[in-house]
């Protein structure tokens, strides 16, 4: 049956969600280098490739909008994305496989929202001079997703008795306070996610965002040890594997899918060329996350 099972968010829970599980049967193309994604994704439902690119570019160009907040961007990420559920890709129908599987040593559950915490990263950092430096620092509330509001923080903090408070929360008032956010807005610019409108401000580069935000949501889907490809003959050697040998570094495996076979991953596939090219370097060329 064809499925997305993420449930969007209501309240303050970051849900996990089903166990995936194979088609079964007819199986993929055993001569295509994703074949065993490909497997997994034959019971997900996706869009057209012109579709998702429009949802992804109405996501990205609403990231510095002070009205969009963290909880619609989330359920927007989790619909422009199907693919973020291969982290919680399973060969068998067990629970078990939620807690195994995995290269890291971490659970499914974590790397799942290991990379949701990743992708509401770059949602704060596009917005360091709204309210990102405060969802930054101290996330949001649970009753309405928004970060806690800079006067509360300045009466619960900067004051004599703030010692009451437990030490994280003193350290991350601390933060907000003495970070330099320069840097970080440097470095967002230099990466070219943000660049200086006509009048001065800060704007967001749609296609290169839209680009960091695919590289995110499939960037370690390689640690889920029941997705890693065997290096076809037709390709060896490569990186140092040889033919029939399991690429196990999770970096080198998704950039050995990427370059020989980009179709399966439709939301990598979806993208122009430039901006394959650049996800292709950080997998294939730089070790993104090294």
């Amino acid at each position: 049956a064809m499925r997305n099972s993420f449930i969007p968010a209501q309240n303050d829970e970051i849900c996990v969600p089903e166990l995936l599980l194979p088609a079964g049967a007819p199986p993929s193309d055993a001569t295509k280098a994703g074949a065993r994604i490909r497997d997994f994704l034959q019971t997900l439902q996706f869009r057209k490739s012109s579709e998702q690119q429009e949802r992804l570019r109405s996501l990205v160009k609403q990231m510095r909008d002070p009205e969009f907040r963290l909880r619609e961007y989330y359920n927007q990420c989790l619909d422009v994305f199907p693919e973020l559920q291969l982290y919680v890709a399973s060969p068998v129908q067990e629970m078990s496989g939620l807690n195994s599987g995995m290269s890291s040593g971490r659970t499914s559950a974590d790397e799942f929202r290991r990379t949701i915490g990743a992708l509401f990263a770059i949602y704060w950092l596009c917005r360091i001079d709204l309210d990102g430096k405060r969802g930054f620092c101290f996330g949001v509330r649970e009753s309405n997703w928004e970060p806690p509001k800079a006067e509360f923080l300045d009466r619960a903090y900067a004051n004599p008795t703030r010692s009451q408070h437990l030490p994280e929360f003193e350290q991350r008032y601390d933060f907000l306070c003495d970070a330099d956010w320069q840097l970080l807005t440097d470095l967002i610019s230099d990466a070219k996610l943000l660049e200086r409108g006509p009048s001065g401000g800060c704007v967001i580069n749609v296609e290169r965002t839209m680009a960091m935000l695919t590289l995110t949501a499939i960037h370690d889907i390689m640690k889920v040890e029941c997705l890693l490809p065997k290096l076809l003959p037709k390709h060896a050697p490569y990186h140092g594997y040889e033919a029939g040998e399991t690429i196990r570094d999770h970096d080198a495996a998704l950039g050995y899918v990427l370059q020989h076979d980009p179709d399966a991953l439709p939301c990598y596939a979806a993208m122009s060329e430039a901006q394959q090219r650049a996800v292709r370097f950080t997998q294939a060329e730089l070790g993104f996350n090294h």
